[in-house]
């Protein structure tokens, strides 16, 4: 009788694993210094991610994890200087919304 509680109990840890690692979404984005250049305005990164089945009853977060950095060029820094006086925050603010 143990042994079949000790079977379902794991049975039951499985399927919520499970269930928790497919409700956990992660993406890469990998950015190159072409895609982030400085023009007239600084650069922005977007992405957009269809929902799927009941998503208003759901807390999404969004934030980066592992950030790589590269040094600007000097081009690159006298554009910033152009646009802003301001210092470039240590990481970039990440916005999100949910649009229907």
């Amino acid at each position: 009788m143990s042994n079949r509680r000790n079977i379902r109990l794991f049975a039951i840890v499985v399927i919520l694993i499970v269930n928790c690692l497919t409700a956990v979404a992660q993406q890469f984005y990998n950015l190159t210094a072409d895609e982030v250049r400085i023009d007239s305005v600084l650069p922005r990164f977007t992405c957009s991610i269809p929902l799927q089945g009941q998503y208003a009853d759901s807390v999404y977060t969004v934030r980066i994890l592992y950030p790589e950095f590269m040094p600007m060029t000097p081009y690159s820094e006298r554009r910033l200087m152009r646009l802003t006086s301001q210092p470039l925050p240590e990481m970039p603010e990440v916005e999100s919304r949910i649009v229907v």
